[in-house]
């Protein structure tokens, strides 16, 4: 169970048969996002808190959509900050509220950069394990033509 406050609540504690509401501070991945370990028949399940919150309170997902905290605070996991939003909006989001800054190169942006250097690294990766450049550009929300390019290495040097 979710609560609206962000909380996860398991009915089956530790396989106890107790409820209990399960700790996420002390569980919080690279990424800065809180996670819950969730056992079903004995077997471990990882389980991002955020998007627990956003299906219990905004219903499933859209098809490929992400869940978006409107405050840019990974750890504020209360219901009325969460929304579902596609991988675009939320990449705008990022660079409008400041938590993603574009690549620079010779001291300019480049025009068509939404993407920060870690995503850059990701693109290379994914490239790497056989996704199309069209692929990736969906889920980078940017334009296939800017992921080819990069790819390339006619773009961001």
């Amino acid at each position: 169970e979710a609560s609206s406050l962000g909380r996860i609540r398991s009915l089956n504690f530790n396989g106890t048969g107790c409820v209990g509401i399960l700790k996420t501070d002390s569980r919080v991945i690279n990424t800065g996002y809180e996670t819950v370990n969730l056992y079903r028949d004995k077997e471990r399940h990882v389980f991002l808190v955020h998007r627990l919150v956003a299906m219990a309170f905004h219903g499933q997902p859209p098809h490929e959509h992400n869940v978006n905290h409107k405050d840019s605070n990974r750890r504020n996991n209360n219901y009325e900050n969460l929304e579902w939003v596609t991988q675009s909006e939320n990449c705008k989001h990022a660079y409008r509220t400041g938590r993603r800054q574009p690549i620079v190169m010779n001291g300019c942006k480049h025009p068509a950069s939404k993407m920060s250097e870690f995503d850059l690294i990701m693109v290379r990766k994914w490239h790497e394990a056989g996704f199309t450049g069209a692929a990736i550009a969906r889920g980078f929300g940017v334009n296939r033509s800017t992921i080819n390019k990069f790819l390339k290495g006619t773009t961001y040097a």
